[in-house]
């Protein structure tokens, strides 16, 4: 792992701004966890199981085992991956207390190529996390969002408020990511889910 990475993680699983209490002896499920920010929950995730006798079991949820494999190499035993598409039934046979949902097409080129699978992905995907979840009855889920949602926006403001949202061309392929990231949000409203929101870390809702 790159060291500057490496701190990071170490920075991260150090953290007392993270109530690590609430996680010890219990289970996380983490999809997209070969994308770039779930890789990175899962792995400062398991660098605090290093050092604490309550360990937290993850389950990193991943569509290519060879990668899954191949990047939580160094990690603990408690790191569990499971193979499997979310646009699929979600099978675990295990009790899960939370869930960070990352999975989501990413690509750029894929957003062009792809607009109906991208979109898809973030539609009936998170329906079939939140039907997991509720099936699990779970403690809390964090839906990570992204600023694509607010579209464009006016580039004479120094920042954008979660109120203000811009422009997003509903008929371009390329807005099939943003697009899907909204009514995905309002897929989890639609499931009477408490939600409290904060897009830049995403969207927690709690049972």
């Amino acid at each position: 792992m790159n060291h500057i990475l490496q701190e990071d993680i170490e920075y991260i699983a150090m953290s007392k701004s993270i109530e690590w209490k609430e996680l010890e002896n219990k289970s996380v499920l983490v999809t997209g966890a070969t994308g770039l920010i779930g890789s990175q929950i899962i792995m400062a995730l398991d660098e605090h199981n290093k050092s604490n006798k309550n360990p937290i079991t993850i389950y990193a949820y991943a569509r290519n085992e060879e990668k899954a494999r191949k990047k939580f190499e160094d990690c603990t035993t408690y790191v569990k991956i499971v193979i499997g598409d979310i646009c699929d039934d979600i099978k675990i046979d295990k009790p899960i207390d939370y869930i960070i949902h990352g999975a989501s097409i990413t690509g750029s080129k894929q957003f062009v190529d792809c607009p109906v699978e991208t979109i898809m992905t973030g539609i009936e995907g998170t329906k079939n996390i939140l039907e997991f979840a509720r099936e699990k009855q779970i403690k809390e889920m964090v839906y990570l969002s992204s600023l694509e949602v607010y579209g464009v926006t006016d580039f004479s403001l120094k920042s954008v408020k979660e109120d203000q949202y811009g422009y997003i061309e509903q008929l371009s392929p390329r807005s099939s990511y943003s697009e899907g990231k909204v009514t995905a949000t309002v897929v989890q409203d639609a499931v009477k889910i408490t939600l409290s929101t904060s897009m830049m870390t995403g969207i927690a809702a709690t049972w």
